[in-house]
Order: C-alpha cells, then sequence, then structure tokens
C-alpha cells in the first residue's frame, strides 16, 4: 500500500462511519465545486461517448473510449484529492494508464447490470409467473434485492476505479481492498449507497443532471472515501509548512 501523498497530513484519531460520512460529503462537495469545469466538462465527454450512438447508430464504435474516459475523471478526482493541480492533460494521462482495466471493468459491468435490468424487468411485470406459490411481499422483496443489487455494484466499481486511481494501479488489490472497504465499514457504506440512490432519483426530476455531473459526483465521492477510510481525515497544511514541502520538492 503506497504511503499517504506527502503534501497532506491526515487526522488518524479513532471517528466513527457516521463522522468519516459527513467529512467526506463536505470534502467531496467542495471538491466538485472548485474543479467543475474539468471534471463536469470530462461528465459531458463520457456521457455524449456512451449515448451518442442511440441516435446515431454509427457512432457506436465511440462507445469504446466511455470507459477510458470515465478512468480518466477518476484520476482527475484522486489529484483533486491529493490537494494537487488537475487539468484536461491529467484526464487524457490517467485514461491512457487504466485503458485495459477500465474496459475489463467496463465489460463486467456490463454484464451485471445486463442481469440486474432483466430482473427488475421481470419483477415489475403486473402478474409475476413465479415457480412458487408466494404472496405479493415476495415478489417486492425480490424486486427490492435486484435494485439493491444495482446500487451496490455502482458503488462497487466506482470503489474500484477510486483505489485504482488514488491508491495504486493494479487491479487485483483494487478489487480485494475496494470489496473490503464496502464490507468493513457498513454503516458508511449504507448512507453512501442511499445517497447515490437518491441523488439516482433526483436524476428522473431533474433533466440533464445525469448529463453535466452524475459521473463526477460518483467519482468525488469515492475517491475521498478511499482517501478517508485508508488513511484518515485529511488535514490543510499551514502555508508556510506547504510552502517549505514544495520548495524541498524541487
Amino acid at each position: 500500500m503506497n504511503a499517504p501523498p506527502s503534501l497532506i497530513r491526515y487526522d488518524t484519531s479513532p471517528r466513527s462511519d457516521l463522522v468519516r460520512f459527513f467529512r467526506v460529503f463536505r470534502l467531496a462537495g467542495r471538491d466538485l465545486f472548485e474543479q467543475m469545469f474539468v471534471l463536469g466538462l470530462t461528465n459531458i465527454a463520457a456521457m455524449l461517448l456512451l449515448g451518442a450512438w442511440t441516435a446515431l447508430p454509427q457512432l457506436l464504435p465511440l462507445a469504446a473510449f466511455a470507459p477510458p474516459l470515465l478512468a480518466g475523471l477518476w484520476s482527475a478526482a484522486a489529484r483533486v484529492a491529493r490537494a494537487e493541480e488537475t487539468s484536461f492533460h491529467d484526464v487524457w494521462e490517467g485514461a491512457q494508464d487504466h485503458f485495459a482495466r477500465s474496459w475489463l471493468l467496463a465489460a463486467v459491468s456490463v454484464v451485471v447490470y445486463g442481469v440486474v435490468w432483466m430482473n427488475i424487468t421481470f419483477y415489475t411485470q403486473e402478474n409475476v409467473p413465479l415457480p412458487f406459490e408466494a404472496g405479493p411481499w415476495v415478489v417486492t422483496l425480490l424486486l427490492t434485492f435486484w435494485l439493491l443489487a444495482g446500487i451496490f455494484w455502482t458503488l462497487y466499481w466506482s470503489y474500484i476505479l477510486a483505489w485504482l486511481t488514488f491508491e495504486e494501479p493494479h487491479l487485483w488489490p483494487a478489487l480485494k481492498g475496494a470489496a473490503w472497504l464496502l464490507i468493513s465499514h457498513g454503516p458508511f457504506t449504507i448512507l453512501l449507497a442511499v445517497l447515490i440512490a437518491l441523488f439516482f432519483v433526483l436524476n428522473t426530476f431533474v433533466h440533464g443532471l445525469l448529463l453535466f455531473i452524475t459521473w463526477a459526483v460518483l467519482a468525488c465521492f469515492t475517491t475521498r472515501s478511499v482517501q478517508v477510510l485508508l488513511h484518515g481525515i485529511p488535514q490543510e497544511l499551514p502555508p508556510e509548512v506547504l510552502e517549505r514541502i514544495l520548495e524541498q520538492q524541487r
């Protein structure tokens, strides 16, 4: 596991998951606000690559560039979390560095989301043909399970990208690390899942929200989550200390 970035001091004193969650909420919101230009435009570009082919089927090959671009978005969010300057050049470098890994993750996600979507479609029928006698509550329970499965898979692959871009660029440690964070911090995971679910519900009422900031929000929240859960709460260094560190690095 890599050492925490040298430009950040971390408060590692014990904190509850509730305290960590609200600190992540504040930090991620600040990141999104301060870097909206880079993160927002990258989000729009990724969504256009993902959705342009629905209007013009001949543009389908462009969708191949969406997963690496999302990895570049997470890379930019990781730089922001490290208190580093970020730009579109960093997005481009992140997309190149994680091209194969992001595509592998995207391919698995297509399969998982396909299974989730088929089950949700099946259990939202007017008359669900179950192979056994059961009351309506069973259908509701099964539908809820698959909705939660979709939400938690979204959290999982977002954590994987956050680990890859913030912690270390190796897929197997990222898979294990992301799973460990989700399982070992249950209250934090539940709160974040509820927040993400509410955000996607909000997308159904505020048209264009998904296009402009949804993936940027996920990138900021999950990157800050990995940072806080692994290293502690980042503390801003006094200007004179920061200048001394930068001078030493030069």
